[in-house]
C-alpha cells in the first residue's frame, strides 16, 4: 500500500501543470493601421477556460496615445476591455506557443467585421513576446510585445 502511494505521489509531482503561457501583463504596441492612431492593448494570458491545456489572453486594457477613437465594442458585440483575443494557443516547450487563434482588434474594428488569423509566440531572451499573425503559409503580422508589469497572480 505505502509503494502504491508513493508512485501516485510521485506521479502527480511529474503530471503537467495547467497551461498558462507567458506570465506577467503584455503591451501589443501600436497598431500599424492608420486608422487605429497607434492604440495598443495591455494583455494577460491564462488558460482556457475548462481546457486548460490551451492558453488564452484576455485585454485588459486599450492604450490610446492619439486619443479615444471612440470605438469600445467589437463587431460581434462583445466590449474590447474583458474580450478573449486569442484562444486555443498551445505550448509546445522552451518558450514556444503555436496553434491559436488572434483577433486583429484593430482590423475588426475598422472593417466592421471580425477578422481572425493564426498566431505562433516565442519568448524572446530579453522578456518581450514575438508575435505573428498568419493566413494560412503568408504571415502579415508580425508584433514585438513587451512587458508592463511582472508576474502577478492572476484574479480569480
Amino acid at each position: 500500500m505505502k509503494a502504491a502511494l508513493a508512485f501516485l505521489s510521485m506521479m502527480s509531482a511529474v503530471a503537467p501543470a495547467a497551461a498558462s503561457g507567458p506570465q506577467g501583463i503584455f503591451n501589443t504596441g501600436p497598431s500599424l493601421e492608420k486608422e487605429a492612431n497607434g492604440a495598443s492593448l495591455n494583455i494577460r494570458f491564462h488558460a482556457c477556460g475548462e481546457d486548460s491545456d490551451k492558453i488564452c489572453a484576455t485585454v485588459l486594457e486599450t492604450i490610446e496615445p492619439n486619443g479615444p477613437s471612440g470605438k469600445s465594442v467589437l463587431p460581434n458585440g462583445q466590449p474590447v476591455v474583458g474580450f478573449v483575443f486569442i484562444k486555443d494557443l498551445e505550448a509546445k516547450g522552451e518558450g514556444k506557443y503555436r496553434d491559436g487563434k488572434i483577433a486583429a482588434i484593430d482590423e475588426s474594428l475598422i472593417k466592421g467585421k471580425m477578422i481572425w488569423y493564426d498566431i505562433k509566440i516565442d519568448e524572446n531572451v530579453d522578456g518581450t513576446l514575438a508575435a505573428t499573425g498568419c493566413l494560412g503559409f503568408i504571415c502579415p503580422r508580425k508584433m514585438r510585445w513587451t512587458t508592463v508589469s511582472p508576474a502577478v497572480a492572476a484574479p480569480q
